[in-house]
């Protein structure tokens, strides 16, 4: 899904470390601590807000509640030493060469996961799972949401600035384009986008490929629709408030956003 010759252009370092933030958790992270054991007796400690708690008095694998106590964590981890090597030698022992990159990365991560939760142990349990899809159903999807020799774009303004974006070409069914609107000179630039998108879709069309479909979004509605319960019910409705807008908007995309709104509760 990735061309071997990725073809990286005008990446600016700003645009590039905000596109990065927006994808983190915005939200408190939970506090974890986690014990390196060998046997019953804890090697190291270290708490996820604290760092290495030195001379922690471990009670005991029997004993996790008050460990978590003690440390005022949320949730407690156990991995027994030499874990970390054995998670990677599983990750690394099921990758392919002939494989492309997202195949590769797909079955590293999902035999590494396969191998912490062997030998991981939790209290009070779990926080959190993790389900890949697979890279048949990526595939299909792949091939059948966005056409070849077109582009995606997502456009993320802050005060009609442009606060990240990113332009993404696809050609012979791979991501073959990495690249933003830096390279039209419009990092520094004043732009309202519910007047200028056209504009943005006929510039990335004439040096690029045509835009199969773009999001253009204020940075604090994109915020809010992450944190939300509903991102498609919320985004329908930033559309209609002139806070977001998609464009261009294919028939299948409108038609899959609609279901997704009115069957899946999005």
């Amino acid at each position: 899904m990735i061309a071997e010759q990725l073809l990286m252009l005008d990446i600016d370092v700003t645009q590039w470390v905000n596109l990065l933030a927006m994808f983190g958790n915005g939200g408190e992270r939970p506090s974890l601590l986690v014990c390196l054991v060998d046997g019953d007796r804890c090697v190291k400690t270290w708490h996820s807000q604290k760092g290495v708690l030195w001379g922690f008095d471990f009670p005991g694998l029997d004993n996790l509640e008050q460990a978590r106590a003690a440390a005022d964590a949320e949730f407690v981890l156990c991995l027994p030493r030499g874990a970390l090597q054995e998670i990677f030698y599983h990750a690394q022992a099921h990758v392919a060469p002939s494989d492309d990159y997202v195949k590769q990365l797909l079955n590293m991560i999902s035999h590494a996961l396969e191998a912490f939760n062997r030998v991981a142990v939790w209290h009070p349990k779990k926080p959190f799972t993790l389900k890949l899809p697979s890279y048949e159903w990526l595939e299909r999807l792949f091939a059948r949401l966005w056409p070849d020799n077109t582009t995606l774009g997502l456009f993320v303004f802050e005060r009609r600035r442009v606060h990240t974006s990113l332009i993404l070409g696809k050609a012979s069914g791979q991501i073959n384009l990495f690249t933003t609107l830096d390279g039209f000179g419009m990092a520094e630039k004043s732009l309202d986008f519910r007047l200028g998108h056209r504009v943005v879709a006929e510039l990335i069309g004439q040096r690029y490929a045509s835009l199969h479909t773009g999001l253009f979004i204020e940075l604090p509605c994109l915020q809010e629709m992450r944190r939300g319960p509903k991102p498609l019910s919320y985004l329908h409705l930033a559309e209609k408030r002139g806070r977001a807008l998609v464009y261009p908007k294919p028939f299948s995309l409108r038609w899959r956003l609609w279901a997704a709104r009115r069957f899946l509760g999005k």
